[in-house]
């Protein structure tokens, strides 16, 4: 219980910091693409579409950040042989996958949010 916590914290983490690095990323390049082809746009209008950007961007920042935080946390485990470590304490593959399924559910529920 103690490691699938573990690993469904890390997941969690990966996925914010990835989600949010993401975003702004893209919503910087939304608003100056935004600026480019607005001649007369001022810093207000730009703080007025900030939160159009977000939402823009978060459903596509979603679809990027979910697999790179599951890879990123299962790869490391794998790289450090925590998996193996794992397996050899006689720990099932299924509980070392669970917290990646419970992670699933998140993401698809917070992407319905973001989308909808």
């Amino acid at each position: 219980m103690i490691l699938q916590r573990y690993i469904f914290r890390e997941l969690m983490i990966t996925f914010a910091v990835a989600f949010a690095i993401l975003v702004a990323v893209c919503s910087v390049g939304l608003i100056f693409n935004m600026f480019r082809s607005a001649e007369g746009m001022t810093l207000s209008l730009i703080f007025v579409a900030l939160p159009v950007a977000f939402s823009y961007m978060a459903p596509w920042a979603l679809i990027v950040a979910a697999p790179l935080a599951s890879t990123m946390v299962y790869g490391r485990l794998a790289a450090e042989n925590e998996i193996d470590a794992m397996r050899t304490s006689g720990i099932h593959m299924g509980r070392i996958v669970a917290p990646a399924l419970l992670y699933s559910v998140f993401v698809f529920v917070l992407g319905f949010f973001v989308q909808h």
